[in-house]
């Protein structure tokens, strides 16, 4: 092999090692855009029609539930009437999904965490309450 021949080689190694660099680059941009939080994330949505005011801040994924703060008030009555385990309902990409776990409201004031089993965390969902007094269904949506 003689000088030329050799240059032409280590050349072509560099071009295939700097197309691999750059296609591993490409593939990381790719996946972080992916990963990038909603725009949604830790954005409350009000509701305060009637009787109870909801508000409602989705969280995050993990260990397989999307979950979601509930905060409950009301000035008229106690919120134990409301189940809402069987009141809530999440619907993402055309399914409906009902509360895996869900806090047992009580007194005027109450808060917890509703999860539902989802595997990611979703672009855009409502999340709708059935039945509550005055309001009958409350619906929320993200974004």
């Amino acid at each position: 092999m003689n000088g030329s021949t050799a240059r032409s080689i280590a050349a072509q190694r560099r071009r295939a090692l700097t197309a691999s660099v750059l296609a591993s680059l490409l593939a990381l941009a790719a996946g972080s855009v992916a990963s990038a939080e909603p725009a949604w994330r830790n954005d409350p949505v009000r509701r305060n029609e009637g009787a109870v005011q909801f508000e409602l801040t989705p969280r995050d994924v993990a260990g397989g539930r999307f979950r979601v703060d509930v905060v409950a008030t009301t000035h008229s009555g106690d919120l134990a009437g409301l189940d809402l385990k069987a009141a809530t309902e999440l619907r993402v990409g055309g399914q409906s999904l009902r509360p895996v776990e869900a806090p047992a409201l009580r007194g005027h004031h109450a808060r917890g965490r509703l999860e539902f089993a989802l595997e990611r965390v979703p672009d855009a969902f409502e999340i709708v309450i059935r039945g509550v007094r005055s309001m009958g269904d409350a619906t929320f949506r993200w974004p």
